[in-house]
Parts: structure tokens; sequence; C-alpha cells
């Protein structure tokens, strides 16, 4: 059986974790061809009329935000399209963890016991998620950010390149955490947080 991908949105790394998991065509759908082997197919809006043509393909949402890869999940609703999680065979999953469709966990990313992730979330390199911690939908962690245990996330976050966030917290929906930072107490309004330890800035 030949495997076929459409993702939404050229991203180089999540092209190359296709073909680490033995994508045989994958097609992409941006604002240009990308190239690295893959099928330029047009638009978001340009191919509307004929995607009725490839929902028997899987497809994936590349993009790191997360409000926009909620945005471009609305955009394609309509459409009867199936979101597998993407997740490299470099990472490790507890057989007790959680994962919900449509998310991507890419190199070097460690899931440990009894961890519930949501839908369309995306673990970048090297992401580790300690025991019994939630990630919300939707949300993003960078590379080499740390969650420690029991940890919540809420939905719609960005969690910043080697942020560390302390155990047995909480953090809210529509939060951004800078590079960097260290999350000592809960964090319970939207907005951005920098720092050792994190403080709100906006």
């Amino acid at each position: 059986m030949e495997f076929k991908i459409v993702l939404i949105g050229g991203f180089s790394e999540i092209i190359e974790l296709c073909k680490e998991l033995d994508y045989c065509e994958i097609s992409v759908i941006d604002k240009a061809d990308v190239g690295m082997g893959t099928i330029f197919l047009g638009t978001d809006e340009s191919v509307q009329e004929t995607i009725h043509k490839i929902v028997d393909a899987d497809f994936c949402i590349t993009p790191d935000i997360p409000r926009i890869r909620e945005k471009i999940y609305h955009f394609y609703s309509k459409h009867n399209i199936t979101y597998p999680s993407l997740i490299s065979r470099n990472a490790h999953i507890s057989l007790s963890a959680q994962v919900g469709r449509g998310t991507v966990v890419q190199y070097g990313c460690f899931v440990s016991s009894n961890v519930v992730i949501g839908t369309f979330v995306k673990l970048n390199v090297n992401a580790c998620v300690m025991h019994d911690s939630v990630i919300g939908d939707f949300s993003t962690l960078a590379p080499s950010c740390t969650i420690l245990g029991k940890v919540t996330i809420g939905k719609y976050c960005y969690i910043g390149t080697s942020v560390t966030i302390l155990p047995g917290l909480s953090i809210s929906d529509d939060v951004t955490i800078g590079a960097g930072s260290v999350v000592t107490k809960n964090i319970t309004q939207p907005g951005v947080y920098i720092g050792v330890p994190a403080v709100k800035i906006k």
C-alpha cells in the first residue's frame, strides 16, 4: 500500500519527518513550491475546488503558531480529512501516554507515563514532557523545553525553546512563554511571559 500525505504548509522539518515515516508521496499546500521532492498542489484557496480528489490521503497542518493551526483546521473543516499523528521513530512515547489526532512529535522528544497530549499539538525537537502532565489542544512546545511532572498546559499555548515549567503547575490558555524562561508559579491569565522566574510582560 502506498502512503500519501498532504502538508498544509511546506515546513521542511515536517517534510523530512514524513520521509522518515515512509510516506511515498508528499504533497504541499502553500503560497509557493517548496521543492524537496514534494508535489505542489497550490494555495489554500486554489485547492478548494479539487480537494475532493485528494481526501484519501493523510493530512498534516504544519505551522508552529497555535492560533494559525486552529485557523487552518477550521478553514478545512468542511472536508472529510484524516489527520493522523506523526511521531518520529526517534521519539519516546510511554505506552500509558495518550496522543491526540493531528499531533506532530519530532526527533528526540520524550513523553513520559500517563501524559495526555491534545489534538493538533506540536512537540518540536527534544521537547520533554514528564509524568501525568496534560498539553492542551493546538499548543506548541519549542525545541528542548522541559515540562516537569503533573503540569497542565492549556490550549493555544506556545512554550519557547529551553523553557522549564516546574512540577505541578497550571498554565492558562493562550499563553506564550519566551525562550529560556523558568516558570515557578501558576499562570492564570493569557499573555506573554519571560524571565527567570517568568513574569508577564504583555
